[in-house]
């Protein structure tokens, strides 16, 4: 079949295949490079997001704790007030991690942050009943039981 072809014409055919050759792995190079980095950016912002509001949600759970100190402390119903706020905000930045995570197909971040919004509620709960318990035996010496 190719025997009647000049040696230049088969040469220049075959560098051609192999320039084609070239530009169709560096076409599938340039696309394969692009995607993923799109990709890795993506995903890394999806973490910086998660780890933003992990670093609130931690901060907000050291202010509850602080909150249940200064009432046991002081024995002032206004801190009750400040934990359900603190509570209440730990749970809408946990909310956010959980939605972030189910974006990212991350199941175990997006399961600590359930595990999260539930504890907060048991935690909430349990506090509440402590403040009911000082109120009935009273929260000063002219108050309640006291």
């Amino acid at each position: 079949m190719f025997r009647n072809v000049k040696l230049s014409y088969k040469l220049i055919g075959g560098f051609g295949i192999v320039l084609l050759l070239l530009l169709v792995v560096m076409g599938i190079y340039q696309f394969s490079l692009t995607s993923t980095t799109a990709d890795f950016n993506n995903l890394m912002q999806v973490d910086i997001a998660i780890a933003d509001h992990a670093s609130k949600v931690e901060v907000l759970m050291l202010q509850c704790r602080r909150n249940e100190k200064d009432f046991l402390i002081r024995k002032d119903k206004k801190y009750l007030d400040r934990l359900e706020r603190n509570v209440a905000a730990l749970k809408k930045e946990s909310q956010s991690i959980l939605e972030l995570a189910g974006k990212s197909g991350n199941e175990e971040i997006a399961t600590k942050a359930s595990a999260i919004i539930a504890d907060s509620d048991i935690y909430l709960k349990n506090f509440s009943a402590v403040v009911e318990s000082w109120e009935t035996r009273g929260l000063d010496h002219k108050s309640g039981l006291q």
